[in-house]
């Protein structure tokens, strides 16, 4: 009951600069769950899209808008078929710091398109932009170094997937399997050390996610909210997000 751990997400370069001497002056240790492809200088989709839609843009919800242009040019009668089924009232109700805008953006990307669809219509609007991805992307992830470091200093590094898909409990087993044994391999022969937790890439899995983290020899599971209130699997246990935090320090 009073006992608390940190973690982190995503292996952002920004942890490992800010956060790290931060967690090494207090003597703290935590869990950085990292998905892998950028450790194998793969273009780290999610971070890079996420960098540009807040720093290309005045706001976020510009972004937002030429998305969905593009997606109603490319995909039109698939994209306005599929917003019928859009309740921002209930889509993740449980994240309460998403914004309306937030949850669209989710929704379509998620449940409407596929992930050629979403990459082709992101990459469309940033190469017809003035953004230059290639200058950005080695600030946004660390490196085996930088990851081999943080586990030498005690911390406790732990599965997010090889690509981070945004919504893995649509892929069948044998892709989910894919995502998490390369993961599991690539974290592990970086570290040399056995990987036994994951956090779940936007909250997202089934119970065939579940059988497969067990085939790996995974302990402990984390979701992204606080959703599991009551106990349901060493597997499945709750989060509190950062921002809901600052709420109450505020």
């Amino acid at each position: 009951e009073n006992e608390y751990c940190i973690s982190f997400d995503d292996n952002l370069k920004c942890q490992f600069d800010i956060a790290l001497p931060l967690l090494e002056k207090y003597k703290i240790s935590a869990f950085w769950f990292v998905y892998s492809s950028p450790l194998l200088n793969l273009i780290p989709e999610l971070e890079l899209f996420r960098y540009f839609r807040l720093t290309h843009y005045k706001h976020k919800n510009d972004f937002y808008k030429d998305f969905e242009k593009e997606c109603l040019l490319l995909y039109p009668n698939k994209v306005k078929d599929g917003l019928k089924n859009f309740n921002p009232k209930e889509f993740l109700k449980i994240f309460t710091f998403y914004t309306f805008e937030d949850r669209k953006y989710r929704f379509i990307r998620d449940y409407i398109l596929d992930q050629e669809e979403y990459l082709k219509i992101v990459w469309s609007i940033i190469k017809n932009s003035s953004f230059n991805y290639k200058k950005v992307i080695p600030l946004l992830c660390i490196s085996k170094q930088d990851l081999k470091k943080i586990s030498n200093l005690g911390h406790h590094i732990g599965l997010h997937s090889h690509t981070h898909p945004t919504n893995i409990a649509r892929l069948n087993s044998d892709e989910q399997l894919k995502e998490y044994a390369e993961n599991k391999y690539v974290l592990e022969s970086i570290i040399k050390k056995n990987v036994i937790s994951v956090a779940h890439p936007v909250n997202s899995y089934n119970s065939k996610t579940l059988q497969i983290l067990s085939s790996l020899n995974i302990k402990f599971g984390f979701c992204s909210n606080q959703g599991a209130v009551k106990y349901r699997s060493n597997l499945e246990l709750p989060r509190i997000d950062h921002s809901e935090i600052i709420k109450v320090l505020s």
